[in-house]
């Protein structure tokens, strides 16, 4: 991969031509260099940098749902908190996670005018964000990009199925879920106003305060990152996602469609309005002709096409018949039970009459979409369990385990140090035998009321969530908990000996 200071000199096969090279110095592409940093070239010997956004996943079909909005009833027309479901092309990863892109910084006036003939001049107004910018000319820019990096430089963007990727404006739910940390967060801080910051909101964001932007607007990357490395991601400029606004009834979006979204605030918000889940329309016209605000602009997504290619339609439409079977292995297991859609699908080939013969296949489709339906909730709920399961879990490894051989020690010493302390270590006994009922308990139900095949799958998706969070410890629980629930599968209670001493070895003498 070249970088952000290699020499670019090309003629454009798209567009103008863009003949003359410039010197980006560092700061201007990528201010603050981390691990991770996907830098794709630019013409005019520039560049732009994205950062890699983890969706936890096991299958091509699995959506991770969570949820986005806000809680203000002054603006639940607008933000009302809904659920969404995230997905990703691009996979690679051991544990199953798949990804998508995000750019690092907003789109800079250097960047957005790199395809200009001649090259635009390198100064300090070319690292401000690109504003007065119309949703149609960011998409534009994004297709021309795209189109110039297919040309140019194929190889260095993200495929899947041999096809590449290719750069617009995300979605409004890949924006929200990016600017709240994503998978890197826990549930708890992922609904929170802000994401996670380890100092004053000023070192991460630019709001309308004396501290902070004092309603000017700043060049990019100067603060710090949000947990996925994303620079002013709220507030600087207003982004402009790829959605068309619609207001938000209670769990979903309204129906009707108005102009597109713009995310995030921007240099002129106060800081007790800034939030992730913040939301405006954006139309695309006003009194004097295109809408250009000096408080708007965008950042690009890096994604893939959903359909790729034979093979990849062909997993698809298995992993679809999978979701919306019926009746999982398990269940099937001594039941004479038949598949209802197909039982209406036969009933509609069979009769004469036109009129039911189209009723029962609607049927049959409303019963396929309700048994998806079901499947994916039952799914859910299935890892959620697991979660919990592993939280107790590990318990075992840090807390009661420690607590025991401290306790051990102090026994041996006996006389007036075991005197002071034999009344913690019995409630620490106490404790430790109160959480191995209740992780076997756990256990007991996830192995009865789960297949293994889904607690499998359910059980990937959490390790690739636990591994985007950078908590390796909680993954690998996750592997020893699915053994458990096997054991207990196989052996009942009389197991829970033999898996209390399991996780008491996690940890050597």
């Amino acid at each position: 991969m070249k970088s952000a200071t290699a020499s670019l000199v090309v003629l454009l096969a798209i567009g103008s031509a863009a003949a003359v090279a410039a010197d980006w110095p560092e700061r201007y592409v990528n201010n603050q260099p981390a691990e991770g940093d996907l830098v794709l070239p630019m013409p005019c010997d520039g560049a732009m940098v994205f950062r890699q956004v983890d969706v936890p996943s096991a299958d091509v079909l699995d959506d991770y749902k969570v949820e986005i909005g806000a809680h203000d009833p002054q603006r639940s027309f607008m933000e009302h908190a809904r659920p969404a479901f995230i997905s990703a092309p691009f996979a690679g990863a051991a544990d199953g996670r798949r990804s998508y892109y995000l750019g690092k910084y907003e789109v800079t006036e250097l960047q957005f005018h790199a395809f200009d003939e001649p090259c635009p001049a390198v100064d300090e107004d070319g690292w401000l964000p690109a504003t007065g910018v119309t949703w149609a000319e960011a998409t534009s820019f994004a297709e021309t990009y795209t189109a110039w990096l297919w040309e140019n430089h194929q190889e260095l963007v993200p495929s899947i199925d041999d096809a590449p990727g290719f750069v617009r404006l995300p979605t409004e739910d890949e924006w929200e879920f990016a600017a709240r940390g994503g998978a890197a967060v826990s549930p708890g801080a992922f609904q929170a106003r802000l994401f996670p910051m380890d100092d004053a909101p000023a070192r991460y964001v630019w709001y309308d305060a004396a501290e902070s932007a004092n309603r000017e607007l700043n060049v990019t990357g100067l603060l710090r990152p949000n947990p996925l490395g994303l620079h002013d991601v709220l507030g600087n400029v207003a982004e402009l996602v790829a959605d068309p606004f619609r207001l938000v009834l209670v769990g979903r979006e309204h129906g009707r469609a108005g102009g597109f979204v713009k995310r995030g605030g921007d240099f002129r918000t106060k800081l007790a309005s800034l939030h992730s889940g913040l939301r405006e329309e954006f139309s695309p016209l006003g009194r004097d002709g295109l809408r250009r605000e000096p408080t708007t602009g965008f950042r690009l997504a890096l994604v893939a096409p959903s359909l790729t290619s034979r093979e990849g339609i062909a997993t698809i439409r298995e992993s679809w018949t999978a979701l919306a079977a019926a009746i999982e292995a398990a269940e099937a297991i001594g039941a004479e039970r038949a598949d209802p859609v197909e039982e209406a699908t036969i009933l509609a080939e069979a009769v004469d009459n036109e009129e039911i013969a189209q009723r029962l296949l609607n049927l049959a489709r409303v019963v396929e979409t309700n048994i998806a339906e079901r499947n994916q909730e039952r799914a859910r709920a299935a890892r959620e369990r697991l979660r919990s399961a592993v939280f107790i879990a590990r318990r075992f490894d840090l807390q009661h385990v420690l607590d025991e051989r401290i306790c051990g020690r102090f026994e041996e010493m006996g006389g007036e140090t075991w005197a002071r302390q034999e009344p913690g270590c019995r409630r620490a006994a106490a404790a430790f035998a109160t959480d191995a009922d209740y992780y076997v308990d756990i256990a007991l139900t996830l192995g009865d009321e789960y297949a293994p095949d889904l607690l499998e799958k359910q059980a990937t998706i959490l390790r690739s969530e636990f591994g985007a969070r950078g908590n390796p410890d909680s993954a690998s629980a996750v592997i020893q908990v699915v053994d458990d629930v096997g054991l207990l599968r196989d052996g009942g209670s009389s197991m829970k000996s033999v898996i209390i001493d399991g996780w008491r070895r996690r940890i050597s003498p």
